[in-house]
């Protein structure tokens, strides 16, 4: 049995306690527009889970710059983003999945809130890094390692 359907019901318990000037929720994905950069959240379930409980997710961060335009030919999230990455190594502090279980949705969905909330701050810290390498036709992992950031940067 698949219990990848719990990811809706996930989203549903997050977006209730997120701050709704900030957050938007589409299906099993988040979107908090910022000063000059959108972040996107989305809740993918783990590539190993096998059918039985509990189910394990995590949640994929992607940033995407006003004004710059996405690098041509990109596929994936890529095609949309300047940055790409997950939860657990934007933010070490964050586990590297989640678990749920049919009577557990609200309790993952209280700690995806608090996830976003983290990740959010985490991701602030990192568009700096992110504008210099776009600006340049080039996409970055996230975290983006400080050895990538070019040093005849502005």
């Amino acid at each position: 049995m698949s219990y990848h359907h719990l990811r809706l019901p996930i989203a549903q318990a997050t977006v209730a306690l997120l701050p709704a000037v900030e957050f938007k929720r589409n299906g099993t994905s988040f979107t908090k527009n910022a000063a000059d950069w959108i972040e996107h959240y989305v809740i993918i379930g783990n590539r190993w889970n096998s059918g039985e409980l509990p189910w394990l997710f995590c949640i994929e961060v992607s940033i995407e710059l006003a004004g710059i335009p996405p690098k041509a030919g990109a596929k994936g999230l890529w095609k949309h983003c300047h940055a790409v990455g997950s939860k657990s190594a934007l933010c070490k502090s964050l586990p590297r999945d989640f678990e749920v279980r049919p009577d557990s949705v609200s309790i993952a969905g209280a700690k995806v809130a608090e996830a976003l909330a983290i990740l959010s701050h985490a991701v602030a810290d990192q568009v700096q890094q992110i504008r210099v390498r776009a600006l340049q036709g080039l996409l970055s992992p996230l975290p983006v390692p400080p050895n990538w950031t070019p040093l005849n940067a502005d």
